[in-house]
C-alpha cells in the first residue's frame, strides 16, 4: 500500500508474485493473498488470468486505498463478504437452474464428489480446492461473466479464512454438513427447481454466517 501511495507502481504496472511479496514483507502467502483480494474488490488492482496482477486506472484514488486497508484490518468485514457472496450466489444458482446443460451438471457433481473424497482423507487443501471448483462450476453454468467475476475475489477471501480454520481444527467437524448443503444445491440445479435452489443457498449461507458469528463476534456499534 505504501509503495502504491508513493508512486513506486504506476497505472498498468504488474505486481510481483505472491511469493516475492511475502518474502519482501516477511508475512505468509495467505496474508498476501487476502490483502490482494481486498485490493481487487475495491478496484485498486486487477487479476489477469495467465499473466498476473496489475494496477488499475483508479489506483490513485485515496478513498479506494483507505477502504482496502480498512477492509483487511477489520475482521468484522468478513461478515460483509459472506453477505455479498450470499446475494451473488443466490443469483448464480437461479441462472444456473435456468441455463445449465448436462456438461455443467456433471462438472458440479464432480466437484462435490471431490469434496467428499477430500473429507474422507482429511485433506484440507483438497477440500477447499474442490469447494472453490464447485462454486465456480455453478457460476459457469449460470452463464453470467460479470457475476462470476464479482464472485472470484470474495470466494478467495473466504477460502483463505476457512483454510486457516481447518488447519486449526475449528471447522473440520462441520465439513460433512457443508457437503450436504452443497448436495442440496446440486439437486436443485439437476431438477431445475428455483424454489429448492433458493432454499438450499439460503440454508448453506445461514450455517456459514452462524459459524462466523461464533468465531468472530460482531463489534457493537
Amino acid at each position: 500500500m505504501s509503495a502504491i501511495k508513493q508512486g513506486e507502481y504506476q497505472i498498468g504496472d504488474k505486481l510481483p508474485s505472491e511469493r516475492d511479496i511475502a518474502e519482501q514483507m516477511k508475512v505468509s502467502r495467505n496474508s498476501v493473498r487476502e490483502a490482494l483480494s481486498a485490493l481487487q474488490i475495491v478496484g485498486v488492482i486487477e487479476s489477469r488470468p495467465g499473466t498476473g496482477t496489475y494496477i488499475r486506472n483508479n489506483v490513485m484514488d485515496k478513498a479506494n486505498i483507505d477502504q482496502a486497508v480498512t477492509f483487511v484490518e477489520k475482521s468484522e468485514d468478513l461478515f460483509k463478504v459472506w453477505e455479498a457472496r450470499k446475494e451473488i450466489e443466490s443469483s448464480l444458482v437461479k441462472f444456473a437452474i435456468d441455463r445449465v446443460n448436462k456438461e455443467g451438471i456433471d462438472k458440479i457433481a464432480d466437484a462435490l464428489a471431490a469434496m467428499r473424497k477430500a473429507t474422507l482423507a482429511e485433506d484440507y487443501d483438497g477440500f477447499l480446492g474442490a469447494n472453490t471448483y464447485f462454486h465456480l462450476s455453478v457460476a459457469k453454468a449460470a452463464d453470467n461473466l460479470p457475476l462470476m467475476n464479482a464472485l472470484r475475489p470474495l470466494l478467495e477471501i473466504t477460502t483463505q479464512e476457512l483454510l486457516e480454520e481447518l488447519k486449526l481444527g475449528y471447522v473440520w467437524q462441520e465439513v460433512e454438513e457443508c457437503c450436504a448443503g452443497h448436495e442440496c444445491i446440486l439437486k436443485a440445479i439437476q431438477k431445475h427447481d428455483r424454489k429448492a435452489g433458493a432454499k438450499a443457498v439460503a440454508a448453506h449461507f445461514d450455517e456459514l454466517e452462524k459459524y462466523s458469528e461464533g468465531r468472530y463476534p460482531r463489534k457493537e456499534k
